[in-house]
């Protein structure tokens, strides 16, 4: 007796037929996931807008340091401390608390083992840098203890680390990438809004915008050791959104005086006539 007869079960093939069907189910199979990851791209890539609802205008109101009592009110955490080299503090990063299943498969951040611990995971840090959705910085000053904020404001920190110059030797300087406003008016600040770039001290003093704040920045590099390069893309035709037919620009910011200007403006201006 045939315990699968063919015509109640239509989907199950017959013996020889099964390599070539499997190949083919593959192959239509890897196709599709082409498919969904390139629409799943292209989606992600149109999720950050702008909302023209209020004047974007350039602000450095991210200079002042705050202090403990000014810290914004919610549920927040702290990994563990690190210093960097020359540094006189010790960083505590701050984040929102994000509970994590070990049994989900997340990196467990903790020295205690069993089948039911969930585990607070806010960021990594590797390559020089920190990575991770940071709500601020505690400075703690090594030589008496004193604690301070990178800043009072609301902000998100996606990556900040030390600079390094091209012969490996620390800089007295840290670069962030911050989300500082609500860019697409969503009341939420998150990675579709736009991100820009800031520069401190060493110890999270003197913080300073250097990039526009109606820019998205996309990348930078450091040449020697005070050449900042960094690119940034902008809403050119005011559409609400960040495409292709945009425009992009190149800056140069010198570590020594902090001076930023754009380059190859005209010569790129030139070659697109």
């Amino acid at each position: 007796m045939d315990i699968f007869p063919a015509e109640n079960y239509p989907y199950i093939y017959p013996l020889q037929n099964l390599t070539q069907s499997v190949t083919k189910n593959m192959k239509t199979t890897i196709l599709l996931l082409s498919l969904m990851i390139t629409l799943s791209c292209s989606e992600k890539q149109n999720e950050k807008k702008i909302v023209y609802d209020k004047t974007i205008e350039q602000s450095d109101n991210l200079e002042e340091k705050g202090t403990l009592k000014e810290f914004p009110k919610s549920k927040l955490i702290s990994g563990l401390p690190f210093k960097l080299d020359s540094a006189k503090t010790r960083i505590f990063p701050i984040a929102e608390v994000k509970l994590k299943n070990r049994k989900g498969g997340v990196t467990k951040f903790s020295s205690y083992s069993g089948s039911s611990f969930e585990f607070f995971a806010i960021g990594s840090y590797g390559n020089r840098e920190y990575y991770g959705f940071l709500e601020n910085l505690i400075f703690e000053k090594i030589e008496d203890g004193e604690k301070y904020l990178l800043t009072n404001n609301k902000i998100k920190i996606k990556t900040f680390g030390q600079l390094y110059d091209d012969n490996n030797n620390p800089l007295k300087k840290l670069i962030y990438e911050i989300v500082t406003f609500d860019s697409n008016k969503d009341d939420e600040l998150d990675e579709n809004d736009l991100t820009n770039l800031y520069l401190s001290g060493i110890d999270g003093d003197n913080l300073i915008l250097i990039s526009k704040v109606n820019e998205d920045l996309i990348d930078w590099t450091l040449l020697g050791d005070n050449l900042l390069y960094f690119r940034t893309i902008e809403d050119s035709d005011k559409n609400g959104e960040l495409e292709e037919s945009d425009e992009m620009h190149i800056y140069k910011t010198d570590l020594t005086n902090l001076k930023t200007e754009e380059v190859l403006e005209l010569d790129l201006r030139t070659l697109n006539e």
